[in-house]
């Protein structure tokens, strides 16, 4: 079968309806997210939507240009993407299709391609790691893969609870018999509120990390149907907890989420998380992504999420393609020496 890639030729409406297609699209790939994440990192980007020659879509995907300067390279880095899972978790995409988004743009565009597939990869009879490889990508093993936990959020409220563990129940309950008032917005106060509980929570606990005015700028240009919600929970009037979380594909990702010296006396938190996934069942998704995991770094985060009666997940990781070895061997000698420097600081 042959393909065309149709590279930056189509309107943002045509990119929204065949995103709507695929279960593993997210906020990563919507186009006010990235148009402000490339202005923002002062990048270059260009989307693509490969289309096979039934004029079925198989995979699309943002890339974010970036020249390294002074060195004569060019980076195309795909975060999350491409998509390339149906509702059905079929996988659309083939390693064919793969060599043909890498032959659309490196080398002439980009001197490396960097895809980060966002697929659960227990959940395909597919081997994503091997259909890259055979489009010519190369695992790129000192990328460390995206580790999180799904809760299955597809058949009620009352499941949800149910497999909560004995300790987060009683938590939640005591939240509730706190009287704990939960509110879901998505207008300018909702981000302040819980932009103020976050940056609160970075000067207690001096972690970096994601900001709220990353996903807050790109709100304002999203559609309806596509805008994030922030879940507050309040104490007598008082914030106390908050949470960001999107809602797309099949699946909602809790991006954010913090809670104040009120709140922990409270339990709020467990109030927040707990409703996280109540929303998601709402809006009709199957898994609720709780945001990433690390055990060994974060293993309070770890416990506190493990909690919730999620299935540990990974995805498969970053993968490379380039045709020049002099670019490959630059860009790993970049990598190593930024590496390096975060360990000295």
């Amino acid at each position: 079968m042959s393909y065309n890639v149709c590279i930056d030729d189509f309107t943002r409406n045509d990119w929204e309806t065949a995103a709507a297609g695929f279960s593993d699209y997210s906020i990563y790939q919507t186009w006010p997210y990235q148009d402000h994440r490339a202005e923002t990192d002062g990048q270059h980007l260009s989307r693509a939507i490969v289309i096979d020659s039934y004029g079925h879509v198989a995979a699309m995907c943002q890339i974010r240009i970036k020249h390294l300067f002074p060195l004569p390279v060019k980076i195309g880095y795909v975060q999350w993407g491409p998509l390339m899972q149906s509702h059905d978790d079929q996988i659309t995409c083939t390693s064919e299709v793969l060599a043909a988004l890498k032959k659309a743009y490196v080398p002439d565009k980009v001197d490396i391609l960097r895809l980060t597939p966002a697929v659960w990869s227990a959940q395909d009879d597919s081997n994503i790691p091997d259909m890259l490889s055979d489009a010519g990508f190369v695992h790129v093993r000192k990328h460390r893969p995206y580790q999180t936990l799904f809760v299955k959020v597809d058949d009620s409220e009352d499941e949800i609870r149910a497999r909560l563990s004995k300790s987060y129940k009683r938590n939640l309950k005591k939240a509730e018999k706190a009287g704990v008032e939960v509110r879901v917005g998505w207008d300018e106060d909702f981000f302040n509120v819980l932009e103020h509980i976050h940056t609160d929570l970075i000067k207690t606990k001096g972690f970096d990390g994601c900001s709220v005015p990353e996903f807050a700028r790109p709100q304002l240009d999203l559609s309806d149907h596509e805008k994030m919600k922030v879940i507050a929970v309040y104490h007598n009037g008082e914030p106390a907890s908050a949470a960001l979380v999107t809602n797309l594909g099949n699946r909602a990702i809790v991006l954010l989420a913090a809670t104040n010296d009120l709140g922990r006396s409270v339990f709020s938190s467990y109030a927040a998380w707990y409703h996280a996934a109540c929303l998601a069942n709402q809006t009709g998704m199957k898994w609720c992504d709780l945001g990433g995991i690390d055990k060994k770094n974060n293993p309070k985060v770890f416990e506190f999420k493990s909690r919730m009666g999620g299935s540990s997940v990974s995805y498969p990781g970053a993968f490379d393609s380039s045709k020049k070895l002099s670019s490959k061997l630059l860009w790993q000698a970049t990598q190593s020496a930024a590496n390096l420097f975060k360990k000295r600081m």
